[in-house]
């Protein structure tokens, strides 16, 4: 039988668990902030990172939501209703129901994926980062 000496102590762990669970979720369902600085994207949220202009060898816009392509099983990510970190299929910061999904390739590294809510959102990053990447061949950054 449980005493109440046993929930006085119980009581307080479970509230920490709860406000942690409930940290992780607040912070893993808000959308990525996207800085594009001179030499590099900053992604910031959980499980971002930066990619230097350099290491991006192609830019794609694909007209299909990550639910669509395939997500694959996480690595070390954070996947509920959002997807951010490592997955089977690369670096994901995306809504996998929402299309289009920017796709940027690198150089001897895993693909990286981005999508917002908003299709407009994921449009305008795609066409600030071809201004940015100019200076690679016209070729590497394109729609499909």
């Amino acid at each position: 039988m449980i005493t109440l000496a046993t929930l006085k102590m119980i009581f307080p762990v479970a509230m920490v668990v709860m406000a942690v669970i409930g940290l992780i979720y607040f912070v893993g369902e808000k959308e990525p902030v996207i800085v594009i600085d001179d030499d590099s994207l900053r992604i910031k949220c959980l499980f971002g990172r930066r990619i230097a202009f350099s290491e991006i060898t192609c830019v794609c816009l694909l007209h299909q939501s990550m639910a669509t392509l395939g997500v694959g099983r996480a690595a070390f990510a954070y996947g509920m209703r959002s997807c951010k970190g490592n997955f089977e299929s690369g670096l994901l910061y995306v809504q996998p129901e929402s299309a289009p999904t920017l796709l940027i390739q690198r150089e001897g590294q895993s693909n990286v994926y981005i999508s917002y809510f908003n299709r407009e959102s994921t449009e305008s990053l795609y066409d600030e980062l071809i201004s940015r990447c100019a200076n690679n061949s016209e070729e590497d950054f394109h729609e499909t």
